[in-house]
């Protein structure tokens, strides 16, 4: 954005044509603009030839469209006269080729003017259009939205708005004024120490390299990314501290603060050093403001995702283990859970019967009644059992050959075994009497 008017671009190029040059209509835009009433016919009834008849009804329709009026030549606007001509002259033949005197054409602007209630530009007025563009980049500074203002303010008080190049001088002295006004207290307030600080973003490229672009923030909450932007917070934090007490004196408004810190992340550091020192610090100054928010934003939205994750992870483990989320275990199950850990389970060795199949049914002592376990599995238990004649001696032998592998001792309850690979403990286990259950 430079200050020459001739380089100062309004607006796109297609707004340009349309709202600056004359309009081209097609057939739809021609039945419907060059529709005239009886005054506007009357206007053009009072010229004399037919060359003044038509360029009238041409002004006529171009300000109904575009409330503005244009040059050209009969050339440029031929199809737009022949359909003039067929439709309001049918006896004439051929479309009218000779010039128009511009005093005619003069003439027929101030009558145009006079039936719909506008007037011209003046000088007075564009002073007002100067002093209201003054007021309107303090809201924003964006030229496009200047002119538009501009042409609102003209078009409600029946104004012909001038030519584009006036309107490139208006606003071009308003930006440039405005540029003045808030540079200078940033040079005048800033300390030696903010100075240098501004001064060591735009010598170390790497710097304003990872803070330039908005766009580039962190792709997820890992820790180095969030390290990342710690690390750019502790870099800004300086500028930002400065921006915190200048920004708020100088009256900017939101708008031009996210224009400013877009014009320092547009430039690169080669252009921000050709600006001169005001002009490039009011940029790094507005970003820093931006940009610090801005990090601080993804370090909170950081923390409420681990946050919750946590929360997520400890809701979803206790109902993995069988009871409600978020609800301890009942008593029972507390008890299950004890009773099934201090349970010791031994894989039976190849070969070794289960005790149920080493008797018959009917021959079974009462004594040696035991709860019926699956096939293959014994279950070693703390309460103990004597055994007597010939199936104690068996008993024996089958234990001694069950936990010959566990090293003559329970490694599931610790307890040791004799000589003959039993439980020491079983010799002071009561007998139990008949009836008894095991």
């Amino acid at each position: 954005m430079r200050a020459n008017n001739k380089n100062l671009t309004l607006l796109p190029e297609i707004d340009r044509q349309t709202l600056f040059e004359r309009p081209l209509f097609d057939e739809f835009q021609r039945a419907e603009y060059f529709a005239f009433t009886a005054n506007e016919l009357a206007i053009a009834q009072q010229r004399r030839g037919l060359p003044e008849q038509i360029l009238c009804l041409l002004q006529t329709g171009y300000f109904k469209a575009t409330r503005a009026f244009f040059t050209f030549t009969p050339e440029e606007s031929q199809e737009d006269a022949e359909f003039l001509r067929r439709r309001y002259f049918p006896e004439q033949r051929g479309a009218p080729a000779r010039p128009v005197r511009r005093a005619e054409g003069l003439a027929h602007r101030q009558a145009i003017l006079r039936l719909f209630g506008y007037r011209l530009c003046s000088s007075q007025d564009q002073l007002l259009l100067a002093e209201g563009a003054r007021q309107i980049v303090r809201r924003d500074v964006t030229p496009a939205f200047v002119i538009t203002e501009l042409i609102a303010w003209l078009d409600q008080y029946h104004i012909v708005r001038p030519g584009y190049t006036t309107f490139q001088s208006i606003i071009s002295t308003a930006l440039s004024e405005e540029r003045q006004r808030l540079t200078a207290p940033i040079e005048a307030g800033t300390t030696d120490d903010v100075k240098a600080a501004l001064q060591r973003l735009l010598k170390r490229d790497e710097s304003l390299s990872e803070l330039a672009a908005i766009k580039q923030d962190a792709k997820y909450f890992g820790p180095h990314m969030m390290g990342r932007e710690r690390g750019k917070r502790a870099t800004l934090e300086p500028v930002y501290n400065a921006a915190r007490s200048i920004l708020p004196q100088l009256g900017i408004s939101q708008q031009n603060m996210a224009y400013y810190a877009s014009l320092a992340n547009f430039y690169t550091i080669y252009d921000l050093r050709q600006l001169k020192p005001g002009q490039s610090f009011l940029y790094l100054l507005c970003y820093a403001w931006q940009r610090y928010r801005q990090l601080n934003d993804n370090l909170v939205d950081a923390l409420r995702h681990h946050t919750k994750k946590f929360e997520d992870d400890g809701k979803s483990a206790p109902a993995a283990e069988g009871h409600p989320a978020g609800r301890p275990a009942p008593a029972a199950l507390r008890r299950r859970r004890a009773r099934r850990w201090h349970t010791v389970r031994i894989r039976a060795a190849s070969g070794v019967q289960h005790p149920a199949q080493s008797y018959p049914a009917a021959g079974r002592p009462a004594t040696e009644q035991q709860t019926r376990q699956p096939d293959g599995t014994a279950l070693a238990r703390c309460r103990c059992v004597r055994r007597t004649g010939s199936h104690a001696a068996q008993a024996a032998g089958n234990d001694a050959r069950l936990f010959q592998h566990t090293g003559r001792r329970s490694m599931a309850r610790g307890l040791a075994l004799d000589a003959r690979g039993v439980f020491a403990q079983a010799a002071s286990c009561p007998t139990p009497r008949h009836g008894d259950s095991v």
